[in-house]
């Protein structure tokens, strides 16, 4: 649902429509004023951004955290299930700046968290080198995943990625078949 010209809000119809009814018809006067401040300073500074004030354990079914199968295997899933809020963003230019940040229940989740990111990426690049000279997309690919930047900072996992105009050119080009 469209608040107003630049917030949507997004999820099960019930959820959607109580946040609509706190609302007051646009006003984020209602909403508790440390999302308030995110959204401001997320808006200030991203062409594009998202924020949710939500655990990731409340937005997914639970067989995607691992429990009743199917899911996010044991301690991926259980380090996925206990962050209590996200946010990123994009912000386009010469070079196009993408970060997001996932606030985790402890410090130890979030140092967890990191280091799951960050083998998820060596995994990815390791298993992905040998494919990327027959593959020019996952060659243009592969050095901005390796350039992914994970950080934590108490409960905080931040992650941020640079990508330079030329490289969006080419994994565009690649992907229209030009």
């Amino acid at each position: 649902a469209f608040i107003d010209g630049s917030i949507v809000l997004a999820g099960d119809i019930v959820s959607v429509k109580a946040a609509l009814d706190q609302n007051n018809g646009g006003s984020t006067g209602s909403i508790d004023p440390g999302l308030a401040n995110q959204i401001s300073s997320l808006g200030a500074n991203d062409d594009a951004w998202f924020v949710s004030s939500a655990p990731v354990s409340s937005l997914l079914p639970a067989n995607v955290l691992g429990s009743g199968g199917g899911g996010l295997p044991g301690p991926a899933g259980q380090i996925l299930g206990t962050v209590q809020s996200f946010s990123g963003g994009v912000k386009f230019g010469e070079s196009t700046q993408l970060t997001a940040e996932l606030v985790e229940n402890s410090p130890q989740n979030a140092a967890a968290l990191g280091s799951v990111v960050q083998l998820l990426v060596g995994m990815v690049s390791m298993n992905a080198g040998t494919n990327a000279p027959k593959n020019p997309q996952l060659a243009v690919l592969l050095p901005l995943l390796q350039s992914l930047k994970v950080t934590t900072n108490g409960n905080n996992v931040d992650l941020a990625l640079s990508v330079p105009e030329s490289q969006l050119e080419l994994l565009a080009g690649s992907h229209s078949g030009n």
